[in-house]
């Protein structure tokens, strides 16, 4: 199994593209996009050090942020344009399949804080769960051991068969 992370960052760089999509008139308004991908080298580089695609996407999206207006200069091809729009999306792929797609969104964004907030009681709740089942499984071992202590293991299958 191969597991690869990587980033694209689609953006828009011309204001006809921006009036199509605004509109809301495209039939297919993704394909408006053009798209940067950031994918690592190994599975290493994904995680590690400056250089990791997490450092390149972040650093590229967060720029490109901060200046919308001003230039962006392709690797591919070494243009300037001015840049509208752009949305940054994180990719999980196995062997060629997408198994986790979402769209990222800078910390001080509603969207990040709506999540954090979501994540933050999910949680707490998945926290309270487990010490909950960590406390039932221990009554059940102290049930068990109490009845096979006082030997009551055939009169508790005739309560439970009573009883179900």
């Amino acid at each position: 199994m191969k597991l690869r992370k990587r980033y694209t960052i689609e953006y828009i760089d011309n204001e006809r593209d921006l009036a199509i999509l605004n509109a809301g008139t495209h039939s297919a308004p993704w394909e408006l996009f053009k798209k940067e991908i950031i994918e690592e080298k190994d599975a290493h580089d994904a995680y590690t050090g400056k250089e990791s695609i997490d450092g390149k996407a972040w650093t590229r999206f967060m720029l490109w942020s901060i200046c919308p207006d001003q230039i962006y200069i392709s690797n591919a091809n070494n243009v300037t344009h001015p840049l509208f729009c752009q949305m940054w999306m994180e990719l999980l792929d196995e062997e060629g399949n997408v198994i986790y797609e979402d769209l990222c969104e800078l910390p001080s964004t509603v969207k990040h804080s709506i999540y954090s907030a979501i994540n933050g009681q999910a949680n707490n709740e998945c926290n309270t769960l487990k010490e909950s089942v960590v406390a039932l499984e221990d009554e059940i071992n102290n049930y068990k051991a109490f009845i096979k202590k006082y030997h009551a293991e055939k009169l508790f299958d005739d309560f439970r068969r009573e009883n179900v």
